[in-house]
């Protein structure tokens, strides 16, 4: 059979590009999980470490799987969550691996990494969307980091060379395919294609139509916006908010955020002062932090990090 294409994140490394705008090409070969993200994150994100693979769930995605290869394509599982998730410090992301690992023993990988910095910077936003109420400061730093009993942000999750390295001794490093976000937005197609001949091979790659990637998918908020979003999130209960007096789902809350974010274009002249001050924090927290981490991400994927503007 073919091997399945699975595709781990980052978060904030254009995902929801690749997943709306590549992986629906069932032209090239790609196809999707019919019960699509949430069908993966029932198979492989469980509530508890010790619980086994979901049978009947995986079992629907391996029957796919064939289904796909009969077809000469592969199927994709492409959700990033499937490499942790940042404000949690990506816990259960050995875990994840080992399950995939477990279901999919010939599975391909392919993650995107991204400059620490830019990173940290672009997914506290992210939090503050997903209904985060920390400031920047206590979303770097939490109180009592020593005794673990909760899962917390960390600085060490970015570290990609461990995540990398782990799935390079389960799945092979021939099966490792790792891109710089950096590299792929300055050449979208050039790696688009190169993963899609990773995926299926060089004749599928020959069928790939540049500018298909080109159209923009999630436009930056403005900065004004966000910060009274995290504000307002203090009212909202959820998992990242357990005081919150309203026990609203974060995506209605999100639906009635996006109707009136508009209003706050008028604010964007304030973005670039907002911005200086969150990214000198983070250049303050991250100054020394990835150096030899990126060095030897550099070996184990080839990648010059240097001169793409990562700390070595």
């Amino acid at each position: 059979m073919t091997a399945p294409l699975i595709h781990i994140g980052f978060h904030k490394t254009a995902s929801t590009l690749l997943q709306r705008n590549l992986f629906l090409q069932e032209e090239l070969g790609f196809h999707l999980p019919t019960k699509g993200r949430v069908g993966i994150h029932r198979a492989f994100i469980t509530r508890f470490g010790l619980d086994p693979l979901p049978t009947d769930a995986v079992s629907e995605m391996q029957a796919e799987q064939k289904t796909a290869s009969s077809k000469g394509g592969a199927l994709v599982l492409s959700h990033e969550r499937l490499s942790g998730y940042p404000a949690s410090g990506g816990f259960d992301q050995g875990l994840i691996a080992e399950r995939l690992k477990e279901a999919f023993p010939d599975g391909k990988i392919v993650m995107l990494i991204r400059e620490q910095r830019q990173m940290i910077y672009s997914m506290y936003l992210q939090t503050i969307t997903d209904g985060g109420t920390l400031s920047l400061a206590r979303f770097l730093k939490r109180p009592e980091p020593i005794l673990l009993r909760k899962p917390a942000f960390d600085l060490g999750y970015y570290e990609y060379d461990r995540v990398i390295a782990k799935y390079q001794s389960l799945f092979g490093p021939e099966n490792v395919c790792v891109i710089a976000f950096e590299q792929f937005k300055r050449d979208t197609d050039t790696h688009a294609r190169a993963l899609v001949d990773f995926a299926l091979g060089p004749e599928a790659a020959s069928r790939y139509v540049d500018g298909c990637l080109d159209a923009p998918v999630n436009k930056a908020r403005p900065l004004a916006f966000q910060a009274l979003r995290r504000q307002l999130n203090r009212l909202i209960r959820n998992q990242l908010n357990e005081n919150g007096l309203l026990p609203i789902p974060n995506e209605y809350i999100e639906y009635g955020f996006r109707k009136i974010m508009p209003v706050f274009e008028v604010l964007r002249p304030f973005d670039r002062v907002i911005k200086q001050r969150l990214k000198a924090h983070i250049a303050k927290a991250c100054d020394g932090r990835y150096a030899e981490s990126n060095r030897r991400l550099q070996d184990l994927t080839g990648l010059d990090l240097a001169a793409l503007g990562y700390d070595t």
